[in-house]
């Protein structure tokens, strides 16, 4: 008798997750329930929130308004009290963060990998880790420009993504979370909600070149789909114009500083993290594959110019609050975003630029 039918095993082969062999289908019904989200929130935060938003950051680098015939001023001047507010809470807030410096200190307790007492050679090497690491990352310097925008608009968002440099593959040499400030007229949420915390999902928006979309698709090549990327890249680089109001918004603001952009080859990548659909066959392939309810995860979507996934995960422990944080300065009632000097001292700036 063989071998084989005496001994028959029931051994069921998990099969990985590639993006490029998903239902494309399906794949169109992920982009199209993220892109309603993003729309929503653009059509809410574009009523309100933008108009002050963008005064406020003139008034941060105190600009006089571009058409004084219309205000009850004499001259064209701009009082600086708004930027000075500002920078007198964030330097002062990056002081108290950074009293000491480093702001950590390594200590051994319990025994090391080999079973034996942490050693100070152990310690002082940890430390050394721990500040290249923050050199490398700019902390301080992100730190500060963080804060200057929670001083002036009251709420701020930060992503926190693990980062290894230098971008390609197999060259890596020193790895981090990284802190990446997101402002916040390219950061959306569930406006509904009373606490930006409570929304069921955050995305940000990015407009970057062909070169810097290779660098964040090198970073999990496990979950990109780089025939999508470099087909895109191909395709969409001939006019690479994006007609969206979130790009014409950024053009707006930067345009205010003084900054003009080119459209060339430049590619609209919206990453967004948290619930979904998980009446989808990709959700459903990749729950399977790491062995978790798909109802009570959150997933991380890139899509490139509101055309196409580029990318599709399970999002870190499957919660986006673990790799964003949220900060308010002013908090009041049931209101998702704080007050900052831009919003409370808006009346006062006017009635000083008059005088």
């Amino acid at each position: 008798m063989p071998i084989d039918s005496q001994f028959q095993f029931n051994i069921l082969e998990q099969k990985p997750f590639i993006l490029a062999e998903q239902d494309k289908a399906d794949l169109n019904k992920i982009k199209d329930e993220v892109m309603d989200k993003v729309t929503v929130w653009d059509r809410r935060m574009s009523a309100k929130f933008f108009p002050t938003y963008f005064k406020g950051a003139d008034s941060w680098r105190i600009k006089p308004t571009e058409s004084k015939n219309r205000t009850k001023q004499l001259f064209n001047s701009k009082s600086g009290e708004t930027h000075r507010g500002a920078e007198t809470l964030a330097t002062l807030w990056h002081r108290m963060i950074f009293a000491n410096d480093p702001p950590f200190e390594a200590v051994g307790q319990g025994l090391d990998s080999m079973g034996l007492p942490v050693s100070e050679e152990d310690i002082y090497a940890t430390e050394g880790v721990l500040l290249e690491q923050q050199k490398v990352a700019e902390v301080k310097r992100k730190f500060l420009r963080t804060l200057r925008s929670l001083a002036s608009f009251g709420t701020i968002t930060v992503e926190n993504p693990f980062v290894s440099r230098p971008y390609g593959f197999g060259r890596k040499n020193m790895e981090f979370t990284d802190w990446v400030f997101r402002p916040m007229t390219r950061v959306g949420f569930d406006t509904a909600v009373y606490d930006i915390r409570e929304s069921d999902f955050v995305f940000t928006i990015d407009f970057i070149s062909k070169y810097a979309l290779r660098n964040l698709a090198s970073l999990d090549t496990e979950w990109w789909d780089m025939e999508v990327v470099e087909r895109h890249i191909k395709d969409f680089g001939k006019s690479g114009i994006s007609n969206s109001s979130m790009s014409g918004r950024l053009k707006d603001s930067r345009a205010r500083a003084g900054y003009y952009d080119q459209d060339a080859e430049v590619y609209e990548n919206i990453n967004y993290h948290g619930r979904l659909d998980s009446d989808n066959s990709v959700i459903q392939n990749f729950a399977n594959y790491q062995g978790v309810d798909p109802k009570f995860v959150d997933w991380s979507v890139g899509v490139l110019d509101e055309m196409e996934v580029s990318k599709f995960h399970m999002t870190q422990y499957g919660d986006w609050h673990t790799r964003f944080l949220n900060a308010t300065y002013k908090e009041f009632e049931d209101e998702p975003l704080g007050y900052g000097i831009a919003q409370i001292g808006r009346r006062l700036q006017r009635d000083m630029d008059i005088n």
